[in-house]
């Protein structure tokens, strides 16, 4: 299973996806994905 946290840092949006070592044949491994604000609103927009 992985898990993705939305966050903002510096003015810009980042999205962080975490895959478990259980989940994968790397060991645990961390992606990091700058988005744009629109995409943010976007997935935030389901949230709210």
């Amino acid at each position: 299973m992985d898990t993705q946290i939305l966050y903002k840092s510096d003015g810009n949006y980042y999205i962080e996806e975490i895959i478990s070592g259980e989940y994968s044949d790397r060991g645990e491994s961390i992606t990091r994905y700058q988005v744009s604000e629109e995409i943010a609103k976007y997935i935030l927009s389901y949230i709210n």
